[in-house]
């Protein structure tokens, strides 16, 4: 994860005690777990690797119990079923849980979800498009929803609320 998208996460860091769930947890350049230090992470990605606990489907994955935050990140331009990941976190969270994204928005050039270098045959990429993420946020039933796009470095950033 680049530096930008850490620090933007870090704005919502806590030393309190949660459950959280990771989706695209695999640490190929970073995690955003040293901000929530005191959060009990399951890690979910397609791919086993280091911070992953269960390889599963974002879009489809049911965890045991509602938890405290869902965060996603550097994963949205990778598949085109983001909205069913952005969908899948809000019914994740206990009411009152946050969710927090980040993923490529216009300008940011195409690259590989394997290591973040070009892209590979076959690889899915597409940038997001903020007011169509901001859309999904609103039907999947978040409140307090924060979208914002960074021309430079190119990010979708977004904040929500169960209520």
């Amino acid at each position: 994860m680049h530096v930008q998208a850490s620090e933007w996460v870090a704005r919502y860091k806590t030393d309190d005690t949660l459950t959280g769930i990771e989706f695209g947890s695999r640490d190929i350049n970073g995690s955003i777990q040293g901000h929530f230090p005191n959060v009990t992470w399951t890690g979910i990605d397609l791919v086993d690797g280091p911070l992953v606990d269960v390889v599963a489907d974002a879009s489809t994955y049911t965890h045991p119990e509602l938890v405290d935050i869902v965060v996603c990140c550097e994963v949205f331009e990778h598949t085109a079923v983001w909205p069913e990941i952005v969908a899948n976190s809000f019914e994740q969270l206990k009411s009152g849980g946050i969710a927090i994204f980040t993923c490529a928005g216009r300008g940011r050039g195409a690259h590989s979800a394997v290591d973040g270098e070009g892209l590979r045959e076959g690889e899915w990429y597409e940038n997001v498009d903020e007011y169509r993420f901001d859309q999904v946020m609103v039907t999947s039933g978040f409140v307090d929803i924060e979208v914002e796009w960074i021309v430079n470095p190119g990010d979708v950033r977004a904040f929500g609320r169960r209520p």
